[in-house]
């Protein structure tokens, strides 16, 4: 079917905006368990899949066997019954005529997706964070995926899921025989049976051929109709990297290409109720970047999982400007300093400091798209090599033979609007605890806690519930006490009696605004993208060395 989608492998380089998510992707406070959410969506997913498989390979057979027919004598084969067959086995898929409304493949798809985030009725497995961390945008009012009205978090999902599905079906079945949509497409102008017949395919919705044997709206509106274009990127495309560990700011060089599949959604898309005036922006894995130089050593290698996003055609007003912010330091756990975060999506620090707690991404969004504009969420995964050694054997990075692991996945938006990222109580310094003099910390409570469990004060920690317990043990000081978990020796019953941490120093890292730039709908499908701009920035708190909390910025722009 007809499916707009730019299938955005610039997106690629929003690796750069996890600049280096050493730990990105959004935690979020307990609600629908993530693994049903997924499992949900999988099983939808694989009803539609296989409906427009079957329906394909059934339509596609039965053209191959009315040419098998043809070929061994004149006359046997017409294809027009081969092309009654196809509508026969397409229109349960689609339904575009609206025959029986909600009973089309399409349709129950969508009402999946709906029930899974509790519509009409019904205990939630989705809720807007799932989706969001399972790499999707929210459309709805306060979404920013089209349409954005009403209470439905899954219509943008779901049109999505719904272009993606069927292009990969097809591609399954197109790897297969190479001309199947060759074997539609003669479905389609197949003529009459035989003189009179008044059955050859005819698509239009008029009298004439509506009232007509021949009348086919589901084949007719089937087709490979996603193709990829070519985006080199230019020579002013970069970014910036601002960094609160001994590598600072630096500037990214990024170099490459980028491909951008564009799919129209003015036939089957508009069957299933896809938003009419948009391009759906889909894609698959890719790496068409080169390797991103940061210096000292850093190589990174920038892997496009997938990319799910739309461009508005006429305006719409969806918002499309990106302000990220994280919270490196959730004061005492409930304080989040990030407008609009929110204390109790807050993960364990995982660096280190014990009882830290490190604040979820905070998204903000504002803006309104004017025609042209485009928003893409792609999820990305970086090899991140620290020397030659992780080359493997080929000493070339960024090749299939690399030892070295990849980093966790993590969505990011590339927008033609503004990008912004910041992260709050970033660590410039490290303090030191002050009951020993060389713990590391960030905060008192790294270093102040005091053992409910009593121990004798030895370096072993030895149990007891008595003093008497103690008196045999060598390097106890003879008392059952509860003691500092720092140290295991000083005794305490508060948690201000085993120190504080000293010293530690904060600043606040900010990146942006990046301005991208549009064209228009009409030159996304042309294949002329040149002018078109892509921006992008994101948090990563809680990094690992040598980079530490960060925000990468990015620009990337078509020739």
């Amino acid at each position: 079917m007809r499916r707009l989608s730019i299938i955005g492998k610039a997106s690629a380089t929003a690796a750069m905006a996890g600049a280096l998510l050493l730990n990105a992707g959004a935690s979020y406070a307990a609600g629908p368990a993530l693994d049903q959410c997924q499992k949900g969506i999988e099983a939808a997913a694989k009803v539609y899949h296989d409906a427009i498989r079957t329906a394909l390979t059934g339509c596609a057979d039965a053209v191959r066997t009315q040419q098998v027919k043809e070929a061994a004598k004149a006359g046997t084969g017409p294809l027009a019954v081969a092309a009654k067959t196809c509508e026969a086995k397409l229109k349960p898929v689609y339904d575009l005529a609206n025959v029986t409304p909600g009973k089309s493949a399409a349709d129950k798809f969508k009402a999946a997706l709906a029930k899974l985030v509790g519509i009409p009725s019904g205990t939630p497995k989705c809720d807007v964070k799932t989706l969001i961390k399972l790499g999707h945008l929210i459309s709805g009012t306060g979404g920013s995926a089209p349409p954005n009205t009403g209470t439905d978090a899954t219509v943008f999902v779901a049109d999505s899921l719904l272009t993606s599905l069927e292009n990969s079906a097809i591609s399954e079945v197109v790897a297969e025989y190479g001309d199947a949509m060759g074997l539609i497409a003669a479905a389609v102008g197949a003529p009459e049976s035989k003189a009179g017949a008044n059955d050859a395919t005819c698509c239009t919705n008029t009298v004439g051929c509506n009232d007509t044997k021949g009348y086919r709206p589901n084949l007719c509106g089937f087709g490979l109709e996603c193709n990829t274009h070519a985006c080199q990127l230019d020579g002013t495309s970069g970014g910036q990297l601002v960094s609160s560990g001994i590598l600072g700011t630096i500037p990214l060089t990024i170099s490459g290409r980028s491909t951008l599949g564009i799919c129209s959604l003015t036939k089957g898309g508009q069957g299933f109720g896809a938003q009419s005036g948009f391009e759906y922006i889909i894609g698959g894995a890719a790496r068409t970047l080169d390797p991103v130089n940061l210096g000292g050593g850093l190589i990174v290698c920038v892997n496009v999982n997938r990319s799910e996003g739309w461009c508005d055609c006429t305006g719409h007003g969806i918002a499309l400007n990106t302000n990220f912010c994280q919270d490196r330091v959730v004061s005492g756990g409930v304080t989040d300093d990030c407008p609009g975060g929110v204390a109790a999506d807050a993960t364990d620090d995982n660096q280190g400091f014990t009882g830290t707690k490190v604040g979820a991404v905070a998204i903000g969004t504002s803006g309104a798209s004017a025609a042209g504009d485009c928003v893409n969420f792609f999820t990305t995964q970086f090899i991140i090599h620290q020397s030659p050694a992780t080359y493997g054997p080929d000493t070339t990075p960024c090749t299939s033979d690399d030892t070295q692991a990849p980093q966790a996945p993590a969505s990011v938006p590339l927008t033609t609007g503004t990008a912004v990222a910041s992260v709050i109580d970033a660590v410039s310094a490290l303090g030191t605890c002050t009951l020993d003099g060389a713990t590391s910390c960030i905060e008192d409570v790294n270093c102040n806690a005091c053992n409910v469990a009593k121990t004798c004060g030895d370096p072993l920690h030895t149990a007891c519930t008595k003093d008497s317990n103690c008196t045999s043990v060598v390097g106890s000081d003879g008392f059952c006490k509860t003691r500092c978990t720092l140290d295991g020796s000083t005794a305490c019953t508060t948690s201000a009696q085993c120190g504080t941490c000293a010293g530690p120093l904060f600043t606040t890292l900010t990146v942006g605004p990046f301005t991208g730039s549009k064209t228009s709908c009409k030159n996304y499908e042309a294949s002329t993208l040149s002018g078109l701009q892509l921006v992008g920035a994101f948090p990563a708190a809680a990094g690992s060395a040598p980079i530490g909390d960060s925000c990468t910025g990015f620009h990337l722009k078509c020739q």
